[in-house]
């Protein structure tokens, strides 16, 4: 009822009481009985007055269900979960949203009686709210065709709904449960709209991979190209794009063997060179499958998933080129290379199959296994096989064995049970007697989320338990400000325990699985992974190339501050005023020996953690992918993986402020980082330090680090400013609006070296 007053047109008017729930005494009679004291708290006459009861105009509400002693604001304030807390989110919500007050209504009719649905729009927003009227679970099917292709959006939690398609839309419903759905627009996704128009041959689609002359494709793929998520090179001019080699990749059938499809074709995988004005050029792997006919023509129509573009002939259109990712046959087929050790030839190189052990060969059922696209990649595309197994492709192809492989490979043999177990691997040899890898195939692992969901979700309810404490009065204990190594043997504050709830355990279970990593990839008995000292000579080259690193990002940064909001500008006009402090923090690393030199995993931060419920499991060891694979198989300081970790926890805790205000925890973004900002700082400041007190319990008797607290220190901070000055460089060129995240690090590490001089 509450959702529905919120969300039909008109004023929401709320009489006192209704947002805690509060009662009514019927048997006063007239008006009186909803002019009864308000309900403040378990006090005297509910705390609405110090006066003798008997002298009230109106009596207190005494009924036992609800009574004051049990239904007033201070305990609901002290609850998050409270119904006043619920209408307070509610009401930002709605605040937040126009469409409630100034949108039109349209009224939907479903089938089901039982279920209210309606649109609301404004200013090319739609809303729809759902309401199920029964006291039992109910479903509904929604005629919602004119929203083909967008994403409903529940704003309370802000999770993404299924696409609508053509079918009517069903949902299930609660016993008087609702739903608000912004109906977001379908996004120009990574492999969605045809990114090229159609490309004409003379009779077969192969012609475009034609390597003797220029094909039709080679034009349209610069085009093409810079559509893709994967394609890493955006900010660069592209001078030349072609196909140098393509081999064919048996696919079993399209979908299913039971499809009223044409025979598949074998998918071919193209090798595209690159070629930009200034740089290096780059190959990538375009992975590519041809839908011949009226099923191809039917999937360009519709726009579906993986379409790249039509192939027309002089008598009409022949079919469609789509990622063959996305038809399940191309990834069971692959699947299938590697299992068989398969090899495929072609012009400069050789396509191999690779599996390692006889795990892969005891995988059977691949031709029934449901494939799917896997969100959310970046620089690479991955394939989930029901719940057995995981593919990715490499786009970007480098020769050298790649780092997943190699340490995916030892980590496997050693049986270590917090990283998946790699199966087999897919090769390109070419010619001159390089190898590149193309795609991994690893055992999927059973997950509730990746750490980062998992972290974020309790941050969302330390943050309610902060705002009800907040409004309770409770006033917070200071944190100590020293630095985390310092805080090691010291317990939080009573009340930051109380709110976090079971992070802190959980956190340093995540450290000491950080520990076990390291000391297992330390132990491999191999010479590419044998520890090295960390001596003189390479704490001056690695303080060398930090250094220079700092230089060049801090001239970007003073490039860019004309460009910064206001807030953000005075922090980075900080930072910039104290470039010699921060070059002061790397040159201490000179004078800060211990500790070896190990492989690392590289690009270690919260979305490359899988959260199982009870444990953790680390993936994607391919390194930081803008690096070459020669620098990414360097052996580093554990701490750089340490370092990365510690920055994913403060990104993870500045980002969910806003989130706040999107889920309508706080009403607007000015009272969220009033309220929250200090207190996410201190819930930073607490998960480190319980992440290094379980890191150092592993690792501590080992020589992987520095044994003394000094050193530790230094060289862990100077890989903080690394990982911080790396962000910045990142948010400039792809996310301007999230760089004052990491120039907010930055500067609390040069604040925090100014409160231990002036110790």
């Amino acid at each position: 009822m509450y959702a529905l007053l919120c969300s039909l047109p008109g004023t929401p008017v709320l009489y006192y009481g209704d947002e805690i729930g509060m009662g009514d005494n019927v048997y006063l009679g007239d008006r009186d009985s909803v002019r009864t004291p308000m309900q403040w708290s378990a006090d005297r006459n509910a705390g609405f007055s110090e006066a003798n009861p008997q002298r009230l105009y109106l009596p207190t509400i005494i009924d036992p269900e609800y009574s004051y002693e049990s239904v007033n604001v201070a305990a609901q304030l002290d609850n998050p979960d409270s119904l006043l807390w619920w209408v307070r989110r509610l009401i930002a919500l709605r605040r937040r949203n126009p469409v409630f007050a100034h949108g039109t209504i349209e009224l939907l009719s479903p089938d089901n009686h039982r279920v209210l649905a309606f649109l609301r729009r404004h200013e090319g927003r739609q809303v729809l709210v759902v309401a199920n009227l029964s006291r039992y679970a109910q479903y509904v099917e929604l005629d919602l065709h004119e929203f083909r292709g967008a994403h409903p959006v529940e704003l309370f939690g802000q999770t993404s709904f299924p696409a609508i398609g053509d079918l009517p839309y069903l949902l299930t419903l609660g016993p008087h449960a609702f739903y608000w759905l912004a109906l977001e627009p379908a996004e120009v996704a990574d492999a969605a709209a045809p990114a090229v128009p159609p490309v004409t041959v003379t009779s077969a689609w192969t012609e475009l991979l034609s390597l003797a002359k220029r094909s039709p494709l080679d034009r349209k793929l610069p085009q093409l190209l810079s559509t893709k998520r994967w394609f890493g090179s955006k900010g660069r001019k592209i001078t030349s794009a072609r196909v140098v080699d393509s081999i064919a990749v048996p696919m079993p059938h399209y979908w299913s063997d039971d499809e009223d499809m044409p025979p598949a074709e074998p998918a071919r995988v193209a090798f595209v060179r690159v070629e930009y004005a200034d740089g290096e050029p780059e190959t990538y792997a375009l992975p590519l499958a041809f839908v011949p006919g009226s099923a191809g023509i039917r999937i360009y129509d519709e726009n579906q998933a993986g379409v790249l573009f039509r192939v027309d002939s002089a008598s009409g259109p022949l079919g469609v080129v789509m990622d063959a990712h996305w038809l399940p046959g191309y990834g069971r087929g692959l699947a299938r290379f590697m299992q068989r050790r398969r090899r495929a030839r072609g012009e400069l190189g050789t396509l191999v199959g690779v599996s390692f052990g006889p795990e892969l060969t005891r995988v059977a059922g691949l031709d029934e296994m449901p494939v799917s696209v896997l969100g959310g990649e970046q620089s690479n595309t991955s394939l989930q096989f029901d719940d057995r197994l995981i593919l990715k492709t490499v786009r970007r192809l480098e020769s050298g064995i790649s780092p997943e492989v190699e340490l995916g490979r030892a980590l496997t043999r050693l049986q270590f049970e917090h990283a998946p177990p790699l199966l087999g691997s897919m090769e390109y040899r070419m010619v001159d007697g390089t190898t590149a890898t193309v795609a991994v195939l690893h055992e999927y692992v059973k997950n509730e989320s990746d750490a980062y969901s998992w972290y974020r979700d309790a941050l969302g309810r330390y943050f309610d338990g902060v705002l009800s404490h907040l409004d309770a009065g409770i006033v917070k204990e200071n944190t100590p400000n020293r630095h985390p190594l310092e805080l090691l043997d010291s317990e939080p504050p009573v009340d930051f325990e109380l709110l976090a709830g079971d992070i802190l355990p959980s956190v340093e279970l995540l450290g000491r699985r950080t520990g076990d990593l390291h000391v297992a990839l330390a132990s491999v008995p191999d010479g590419a992974f044998t520890p090295e000292p960390l001596n003189l000579l390479v704490q001056r080259s690695t303080y060398q190339s930090m250094r220079n690193t700092a230089v060049r990002t801090l001239r970007t940064l003073e490039r860019a501050q004309r460009r910064l909001p206001d807030a953000c500008g005075d922090e980075a006009r900080f930072v910039l005023d104290h470039t010699d402090a921060l070059l002061d923090r790397l040159r201490a690393m000179l004078g800060a020996l211990g500790g070896s030199r190990i492989r690392v995993h590289g690009d270690l931060h919260l979305g490359q953690v899988l959260s199982t419920g009870r444990d953790f499991v680390f993936i994607d060891f391919e390194g930081e992918p803008a690096l070459p694979i020669s620098q990414r198989r360097i052996k580093r300081s554990p701490l750089r993986d340490v370092a990365g970790m510690l920055r994913s926890f403060d990104y993870a805790a500045r980002t969910s402020i806003p989130d706040a205000v999107a889920r309508g925890q706080v009403r607007s973004e000015e009272r969220a980082q009033e309220l929250l900002a200090d207190r996410s700082e201190e819930w930073v400041t607490w998960v480190t330090v319980s992440f290094l007190r379980g890191y150092f319990e592993v690792i501590g008797d080992t020589d992987l680090v520095p044994t003394g607290l000094h050193a530790r220190r230094i060289q862990l901070d100077a890989h903080l400013i690394e990982k911080a000055l790396y962000e910045i460089r990142y948010e400039l060129d792809h996310r301007p609006d999230w760089v004052g995240i990491p120039i907010a690090g930055l500067r609390r590490l040069l604040q925090s070296s100014r409160v231990e001089e002036s110790v």
